[in-house]
């Protein structure tokens, strides 16, 4: 009785809880650090070790790209369809939608972790102890403009609404910072220093309305957000009822905002930061960056190799009908000694298997309607068995002997 209780109440917290559904793409263990899409489809996450990966099927499955590098990379972005940058230890470029990648840092040796172009030739790349480059020339070659005048600190995030007007944020002497440039970064003016470890990341909506994101392991401010809505001469603190570090801001329009960051959190606003509510993750792994292509439809990476997407803004599965529960998932032979046949209505499915204490025992892909997955290695017990595919969730359950 105890067992059907639990299944019954694993059942529909994942109905009526579950919003992010993990797309895991590789059984590796390494920090991805930003994400990006070039259009619905089409996007790309870097992070340790030179590890690139693409998806052309809106986060279905991944594949990995050759970087060519065994570097750390921090940050991605593209300025336009084909063209695309990657920084870290180095600095990558692509002109073909990631087929090919080439060094191009010119023997700089920095540690980067922000990239951002605000046009096709104009690019700004930044991080370490204050390095900040500036390309014209769309990578061909890079200028040196930092570090800054601050000492003991670290450059996290820039970003430039235009090719002169831009934003970033530090961490320094436990301070948090955000200065801006109007001169294309030749020289920069300290808007606000907040009493948090450090500002991490930085978005803006427009010219004038931006956010700021960050977070203190030694204060009481574990977690902050900031706003501005005149170009960053003001900054207001945001209304949060979390309290963990945040690592990442975007907003999919003017109103609907994420933040992510440490032990699985995400954040959303629906009305401009007003008010922000905590989604379910689904996962306790750090979380590194944020991406929406759509207003419901985004990304999130972090630690250990997660990938986590949403196609209903986040909300509870069945919001705007775009996730349906399907309870009768086709699982035999059920009792089961050793290997376990899946029957799928599609194709590209994600398992995730459950024991009767709601440990997860099993994640792993299902490409294919009929499937066999190798379960020998499992205890005796009942397990719960959960597959997303194609915007629905097919449970079931079966015994293993």
């Amino acid at each position: 009785m105890k067992t059907i209780l639990l299944f019954a109440i694993l059942a529909e917290s994942y109905i009526a809880n579950a919003q992010w559904i993990s797309q895991n793409p590789l059984p590796q263990e390494k920090k991805l650090s930003s994400v990006y899409f070039t259009n619905a489809n089409t996007g790309y996450t870097v992070g340790d070790s030179g590890v690139i990966l693409k998806t052309i099927d809106a986060g279905t499955s991944w594949s990995a790209l050759s970087s060519g590098t065994t570097n750390y990379l921090g940050s991605i972005c593209f300025s336009n369809l084909n063209t695309g940058y990657a920084v870290g230890g180095t600095i990558l470029k692509t002109s073909d939608g990631g087929s090919s990648w080439s060094d191009i840092s010119g023997g700089m040796s920095l540690s980067l972790t922000s990239v951002c172009f605000p046009d096709a030739n104009t690019g700004y790349a930044g991080g370490g102890s204050w390095d900040f480059i500036k390309t014209t020339d769309a990578g061909a070659s890079w200028t040196y403009l930092g570090p800054a005048d601050y000492e003991n600190g670290n450059l996290s995030s820039v970003y430039f609404t235009n090719t002169n007007t831009g934003y970033r944020t530090s961490g320094y002497v436990n301070a948090g910072t955000i200065d801006k440039t109007t001169d294309g970064g030749l020289t920069w003016f300290n808007l606000l220093y907040i009493n948090v470890r450090e500002l991490f990341s930085v978005y803006f909506v427009d010219s004038d309305i931006g956010y700021a994101v960050g977070g203190d392991f030694w204060t009481e401010r574990n977690s902050v957000i900031l706003k501005t809505t005149n170009g960053g001469a003001d900054w207001t603190t945001q209304t949060l009822t979390n309290s963990h570090i945040l690592r990442s801001v975007f907003f999919a329009d003017a109103n609907t905002g994420y933040a992510v960051g440490d032990s699985g959190t995400i954040l959303k606003t629906s009305n401009s930061g007003a008010d922000w509510t905590i989604q379910n993750s689904g996962t306790s792994h750090n979380l590194t960056s944020v991406f929406f292509t759509e207003a419901n439809t985004g990304y999130v990476v972090g630690d250990f190799g997660t990938i986590l997407k949403t196609t209903n803004g986040g909300g509870p599965l069945g919001v705007n009908n775009q996730t349906q529960i399907i309870n009768s998932l086709s699982l035999y032979p059920n009792p089961v000694k050793n290997v376990l046949i899946i029957n799928l209505p599609t194709k590209n499915g994600i398992l995730d298997a459950f024991d009767d204490t709601g440990k997860s025992v099993l994640h792993r892909e299902i490409p294919e309607n009929n499937s066999t997955i190798d379960v020998s290695g499992l205890n005796t017990g009942m397990y719960l068995v959960k597959v997303s595919a194609d915007n629905r969730i097919f449970t079931g359950k079966f015994l293993k002997r």
